[in-house]
């Protein structure tokens, strides 16, 4: 079976469920904070995590996405940044040693739907090089455009999200034989962990 339609299918049938935080990734769009938005008000988590980074290519920075949840009433004290991070893997990183610190025991990760697979991965990588376990809970925004032009994974190109999908399987393929991200055994490893 390919790859990529077992461990899709795994990351997409997840539902959201009760978490310690719920972290958003950088560059990922107004949809994906929104949906961040739409499950703390639904009392998922009480947190939302996002990237510390101002300004970065197509992300609006930190500042921006502060104010946007400050006008959805988000309180202060539940907004928390991690360090500034220019990608998936360092934001991954930052994400686990957070929660390690604060020995948090579940996150729901927001990510656009062509990226949340690498996301999720990344992050189960970051798990095991840090020696630190938790559950992470895939979400992404159900109304989601496919045809809406975006900047690539790398902000190199502009095309319709969903031609991102065959350069986001070329990226997991290198990252996983450089062990930047799970491989997909242990990928499903995990998943019989956390979710039987």
């Amino acid at each position: 079976m390919n790859q990529f339609f077992l461990l899709s299918n795994l990351v997409f049938s997840q539902k959201p469920e009760k978490s310690d935080a719920i972290f958003v990734h950088a560059r990922e769009g107004r949809e994906s904070l929104d949906k961040a938005i739409t499950l703390h008000k639904e009392s998922y988590a009480p947190l939302i995590i996002i990237n510390g980074l101002e300004i970065y290519k197509d992300y609006a920075g930190s500042a921006a996405w502060k104010k946007i949840l400050k006008e959805e009433k988000v309180l202060d004290s539940a907004i928390f940044m991690i360090r500034p991070s220019t990608n998936t893997k360092l934001e991954s990183e930052a994400v686990v040693k957070e929660a390690k610190k604060r020995r948090w025991s579940s996150l729901i990760i927001v990510a656009q739907p062509y990226h949340l697979l690498r996301a999720w991965l990344t992050i189960i990588n970051q798990m095991r090089r840090q020696d630190y376990w938790f559950k992470v809970v895939c979400q992404f925004d159900e109304g989601f455009d496919w045809d809406k032009i975006v900047l690539g994974s790398q902000a190199e190109v502009e095309l319709p999200r969903r031609q991102i999908i065959e350069e986001e399987e070329k990226r997991i393929l290198r990252y996983q034989s450089s062990r930047e991200t799970a491989l997909p055994e242990e990928a499903v490893s995990y998943h019989k962990k956390f979710f039987s």
